[in-house]
């Protein structure tokens, strides 16, 4: 059990690790594309907003990261309720009653 939990946790750092890795050579190309572009309009070096690219891309792995945690965390633990009619609460309790009499016997 301990094992698995350490295993995920490795993987899950190796792969945000490569996630912000990617994330920021692809925005940055992005905005190195746009910078060519449009660089003269907007105003800026293309330095300058090929990094905005970046950080954005950076920004993005973190929030992908976090939504994801989020969700992870919110379905670990909690009740659940659930509303039985009485037929099937009386069909539930002859259930119980079925196992509990084959209980005696063993």
């Amino acid at each position: 059990m301990i094992n698995d939990v350490v295993k995920s946790i490795i993987y899950l750092t190796l792969a945000a690790i490569i996630g912000v890795i990617v994330s920021a050579y692809v925005f940055y190309f992005v905005g190195v594309a746009v910078s060519l572009a449009a660089g003269a309009i907007l105003g800026a070096s293309g330095a300058i907003i090929a990094e905005v690219f970046a950080w954005l891309g950076v920004a993005y792995v973190f929030v992908i990261a976090l939504l994801c945690a989020a969700k992870i965390i919110g379905g670990l633990g909690g009740e659940e309720y659930i509303e039985l009619t009485d037929e099937e609460l009386t069909l539930l309790e002859k259930m119980l009653e079925v196992n509990s009499d084959k209980g005696d016997d063993n």
